[in-house]
């Protein structure tokens, strides 16, 4: 079971509508619900903003390219991570 552990948050008007909307319009039951999906987006949103600047430091490296079958077995590998 995962421990909860209780906070009490004060959110900006707009942000607490938006929560309240995900509510009524379904799939999630609770406010933090909506809270711990949007926190599995930012994680996401991090790591491609890092898997980004890896792309963009390497297409600026002037050493040897990699071959499309390393770079993919690279990025399967990253995602199971």
């Amino acid at each position: 079971m995962v421990h909860l552990e209780p906070r009490t948050i004060t959110l900006p008007a707009d942000v607490a509508e938006q929560v309240q909307n995900r509510l009524v319009q379904g799939g999630y039951a609770t406010d933090g619900d909506v809270l711990r999906e949007a926190m599995r987006a930012l994680e996401q949103q991090e790591k491609l903003r890092a898997l980004r600047a890896m792309v963009e430091a390497s297409i600026n490296d002037p050493g040897p390219g990699v071959t499309a079958d390393e770079a993919e077995a690279w990025l399967d590998q990253r995602a199971q991570s």
